[in-house]
C-alpha cells in the first residue's frame, strides 16, 4: 500500500510539473432565476409533439422545447439569446 501511495504521489507530481493537471474555478451564475407563471406555463411542453420539431417555451423566452421520440425536452438558449419560433433557433432580442 505504501508503494502504491508513493507511485501515485510521483505520478501526480509528474502531471503537475508537465502542466497536464488543470484547475477549474466555478462561478455563480449571473443569469436571473426563471419564475414560472400559472396557466399555460404549468405545461411540461407541447404534447403530442413530432420527433425532431422545435417549439417555443411559453413560460420562458430564453428556452425552447425539442421533441425527442414524442417527448418534449426543455432546452435553454445561451446567454441573453431568446427563442425565435419563426426561424426555429435562439436569436438576439
Amino acid at each position: 500500500m505504501i508503494k502504491m501511495n508513493r507511485m501515485l504521489a510521483l505520478l501526480i507530481a509528474v502531471f503537475v510539473l508537465n502542466g497536464i493537471v488543470t484547475t477549474t474555478t466555478l462561478r455563480e451564475s449571473t443569469k436571473p432565476a426563471v419564475t414560472r407563471r400559472s396557466g399555460k406555463c404549468d405545461m411540461e411542453g407541447p404534447t403530442p409533439c413530432k420527433h425532431g420539431e422545435f417549439y417555443a417555451d411559453t413560460c420562458n423566452k430564453h428556452a425552447y422545447y425539442q421533441c425527442v421520440w414524442k417527448k418534449p425536452v426543455n432546452m435553454p438558449c445561451s446567454g441573453s439569446l431568446v427563442w425565435n419560433q419563426a426561424i426555429k433557433t435562439c436569436d438576439w432580442p
